[in-house]
């Protein structure tokens, strides 16, 4: 079967969420672009396909800019990789099933292991950067992680860089003692959960980390934050903790605070002009899984602009609604998961926000039971995802 058939649309009866307003209307599809925006019902064309969004919420297709959630789909325990192939295709239908109409696939690149080992990482960014170049269910980028103490992969990020495979990157330092992990115990518990480390790996890692901070090269960090930039790519930081590391960071030109571990250092990022990311997870569940900054009381102080996935996909769509009921307007709430990722990426120019012009990349809500569901999911003004019930009296 070859690819979808690019057909022209309307999609009527819809409660639309604009950038700064909701109302009932339609919206017209051609050539894969959104043609027209409307209020009231449409005057229907010939050979236009009429799909009824009965009501629902209509709303931009979601983009998350952080999401790890192919290395659990590639390894969802420890030790335990499946092929390649069969995870992205399957992380496909998970994503358009929840609304994600571009993917940010944020790959670690440091001295890891498992699925984050680095020829592992390697494979993985290859592997997606040629698969997206086939027929695809949603817009696939590649946001590079790249943990600054692995100064060997310095060279290699500047290779990819080149290759013009990345289209993101951030900067993280997991050292323990900082950042996420301000003390020991937590670093160790996260890597016997996550690689299933006993007592003598953890003790060997944590030397071995040791070992690299001692010799991490900030001006060489520097310098690839500007040869990055230079390629057209913003930057992110990671775990901010301090504002001396925000300064930093503001100084080498990052322009993304990816995951700030207090509120503090998140207000201090958004009074400096950056652009403050928070994860759905934490959103969901009202606190972080480490212990630090409650996304939510950034995001209610105005210090919080984008909301990731993180980990866990699900979480963007219900994390709207979420912000909805803690008092955040729904078209601020819905900006958080599409336009203000778009911008902080530079693609807002073409995705982001229901707009004419811009890609028909959409998706029709409905909230049952106070839950909401993806109905229909559209990207590039085709329909890749439909959600069907039956009814069971």
């Amino acid at each position: 079967m070859g690819l979808l058939k690019m057909e022209n649309k309307i999609i009527s009866n819809g409660l639309i969420i604009g950038e700064k307003e909701v109302f009932r209307g339609f919206i017209r599809i051609e050539s894969g672009l959104i043609k027209e925006i409307g209020e009231g019902q449409p005057k229907i064309k010939d050979r236009e396909i009429v799909i009824d969004a009965m009501g629902n919420y209509v709303m931009p297709g979601i983009i998350d800019i952080h999401s790890d959630a192919i290395e659990r789909e590639i390894e969802p325990r420890p030790n335990t990789l499946f092929p390649f192939d069969m995870a992205f295709y399957e992380m496909e239908k998970k994503l358009v099933s929840c609304g994600i109409t571009t993917i940010y696939h944020s790959l670690s690149y440091g001295q890891g292991v498992g699925v984050r080992d680095c020829n592992n990482v390697l494979n993985m960014l290859y592997e997606i950067d040629e698969n997206r170049k086939k027929r695809t269910m949603l817009n696939h980028k590649i946001h590079l992680r790249y943990e600054i103490l692995y100064l060997d992969g310095l060279e290699k990020v500047k290779e990819l860089l080149d290759q013009n495979i990345v289209n993101y990157i951030s900067f993280m330092n997991h050292i323990p003692g900082q950042g996420q992990f301000t003390k020991d115990k937590g670093y160790i518990d996260y890597a016997k959960k996550l690689w299933g480390f006993n007592d003598k790996d953890i003790q060997d890692l944590l030397e071995y980390v040791e070992n690299l901070n001692k010799n991490m090269d900030k001006e060489k960090i520097k310098k690839l934050v500007k040869y990055a930039k230079e390629k057209g790519l913003n930057c992110a930081s990671h775990d901010d903790d301090t504002v001396a590391k925000i300064d930093e960071n503001l100084e080498w030109g990052i322009s993304v605070s990816e995951f700030p571990i207090t509120l503090e250092a998140a207000q201090y990022a958004t009074e400096k002009g950056m652009l403050v990311c928070v994860g759905g997870p934490n959103i969901i569940r009202g606190k972080s899984h480490s212990n630090n900054m409650r996304a939510i009381d950034a995001i209610k102080s105005k210090s919080a602009h984008i909301v990731c996935s993180d980990y866990y996909p699900p979480s963007l769509l219900f994390s709207i609604f979420k912000m909805e009921e803690e008092g955040i307007s729904l078209n601020e709430s819905v900006n958080m998961v599409t336009l203000n990722p778009a911008k902080a990426v530079s693609i807002d120019k073409d995705y982001g926000s229901i707009k004419e012009g811009k890609k028909a990349d959409i998706l029709i809500v409905e909230k049952y039971n106070g839950y909401p569901i993806v109905r229909k999911t559209i990207v590039n003004g085709n329909i890749v995802y439909e959600g069907n019930y039956i009814e069971n009296y």
